[in-house]
């Protein structure tokens, strides 16, 4: 689908085919991901974008290819699609999108341990979206904010930060995020020699 688009005249058929071929590389992301070739994820999310016009598509397709290119260890690039996906939502005025963009951008900014950009990242994010209380994307992004400062070395306000994220995401049954931030809030605790809790 991809290269019939590339060759095809521009018109009805050639959007019809830009369609299957987005459907297509989304698909084969999708699956390269779950099984673990992150690389390949990114290209076929990359060649999705090139057949992508609609702004929501276009930002879900670069918050997928962030997250893939921070798995495979490209951080820069991950920090260029995720600030590009942000940007998108910023503009269609998507609370709840740039939110969960965010987190994905503060989660990317920490795995090559750059923690002073994702605290600058995710503190004020914390603030704007902190009337999303149980909104997944702004638990996460609690999770990330909390996982940045205990990178940082500053476990008391991890604690702080965890025991929100733990608070919203139990009730609204986010197990997933329950479980990440536990581990952040754990690790938190150990440092401030509460080992038992």
């Amino acid at each position: 689908y991809f290269a019939a688009h590339a060759n095809a005249a521009e018109g009805p058929e050639a959007d019809a085919l830009a369609a299957q071929a987005r459907i297509a590389l989304r698909s084969a992301a999708e699956r390269a991901a779950a099984l673990g070739s992150y690389e390949q994820a990114v290209t076929s999310l990359r060649q999705a974008l090139t057949v992508t016009t609609d702004p929501v598509e276009e930002a879900d397709l670069l918050e997928r290819a962030g997250e893939s290119a921070s798995t495979a260890g490209h951080h820069e690039e991950a920090d260029v699609l995720l600030r590009r996906a942000v940007e998108i939502h910023r503009g269609r005025g998507d609370r709840p999108a740039i939110a969960r963009s965010t987190a994905a951008l503060g989660r990317a900014l920490l795995a090559p341990f750059r923690t002073i950009a994702a605290i600058a990242v995710l503190e004020p994010a914390a603030e704007e979206f902190a009337d999303l209380a149980e909104d997944p994307g702004a638990v996460a992004l609690l999770g990330q904010l909390a996982r940045a400062y205990m990178l940082n070395g500053e476990p008391a306000r991890a604690v702080e930060a965890a025991d929100r994220a733990l608070a919203a995401a139990e009730l609204a049954d986010y197990v997933e995020l329950v479980a990440d931030t536990l581990i952040t809030k754990g690790t938190a605790l150990a440092s401030l020699r509460r080992g038992y809790e």
